[in-house]
């Protein structure tokens, strides 16, 4: 039974309640993935239909028993993935979040299994986990001095995205145009006014605001 990360993250919202012994109302949903009522009515009828929850009257939604073993195994995978980005990668909370969900969908146990036995490893080993922090601290301090923003890059220069700034919506912004964190771009060329920027990601190319420019931390 495969979901659509779409519905797993409603089922991810009606897990967590379950945690807290609430129960999941259609409302909550709406507020936690900033989605339309109508988008989440046919969603949770959609997982009603799978079997994985039972939508009662005044919008309440509760887990069936199959809808709690999905649950699980998909929300435990979501925060082994997560916590290995920010703990061990030292990625930052926003983008652990988006990269969690999308990488739940690669449906490897040995990929979350792997994670799993680093992240022990450095638990039963905190002389290593110390010396890995210290390079990894050594490594940013390095980076400081040759660090810019997006904005500031020449056309035809090559750089690597090291952080994103700015706001949450700016995130999801940068994120779904492909702009995230250790991926290269390169500038193709400013507009006179130097806004918009275009540059290349991949394979495609695609325009920047100079204002969501400013906000991309790279290094060359």
């Amino acid at each position: 039974m495969e979901l659509s990360e779409s519905l797993e993250n409603y089922l991810v919202v009606i897990y967590e309640a379950h945690l807290r012994n609430e129960i999941a109302r259609i409302k909550d949903m709406t507020a936690s993935l900033s989605v339309k009522h109508t988008s989440a009515i046919d969603a949770i009828k959609k997982l009603e239909d799978l079997g994985i929850v039972n939508y009662e009257k005044r919008g309440f939604v509760k887990l069936t028993q199959s809808g709690i073993e999905k649950a699980q195994k998909i929300y435990k995978n979501r925060m082994t993935t997560r916590d290995f980005f920010i703990n061990i990668l030292d990625i930052n909370a926003f983008e652990a979040d988006e990269f969690s969900c999308k990488m739940e969908h690669l449906k490897s146990d040995n990929l979350t299994r792997s994670m799993e036995m680093i992240k022990s490893f450095f638990e039963d080993n905190p002389d290593i986990k110390a010396k890995y922090r210290k390079y990894v601290e050594n490594y940013k301090s390095k980076t400081i001095e040759t660090r810019m923003c997006l904005d500031q890059v020449k056309p035809g220069e090559k750089v690597r995205v090291i952080e994103i700034l700015g706001s949450e919506q700016i995130h999801k912004r940068l994120i779904i145009m492909g702009i995230t964190t250790g991926i290269e771009v390169e500038v193709l060329k400013v507009a006179p006014l130097g806004d918009p920027i275009e540059i290349k990601i991949r394979d495609y190319s695609i325009a920047i605001r100079k204002s969501e420019a400013k906000e991309v931390l790279v290094i060359k």
